[in-house]
């Protein structure tokens, strides 16, 4: 997912230089994908992990829950885009 961000958001939006991996010519799923694919593959990648979390014993609900609150703000930032 930070490779898509790093590729897709601004410097505000992230709160470190946007475009850095690309300027650098670092190997990431938006360079070896594309953008679209990459952008995909992280929603498939973070609906396996709160699958997962969905699996874990009770005491580890607050866990999962956490994770559904920073998934929604990060969410925003990649669909908004």
């Amino acid at each position: 997912m930070d490779d898509v961000l790093d590729a897709d958001s601004s410097t505000a939006t992230l709160g470190k230089t946007a475009g850095k991996d690309a300027r650098n010519n670092k190997p990431t799923y938006v360079s070896a994908l594309g953008l679209e694919r990459a952008r995909d593959l992280a929603r498939e990648l973070r609906d396996d992990a709160l699958h997962a979390l969905d699996l874990l014993p009770e005491k580890w609900r607050s866990l999962a829950s956490a994770c559904r609150l920073y998934r929604i703000e990060k969410i925003l930032t990649i669909e908004a885009t």
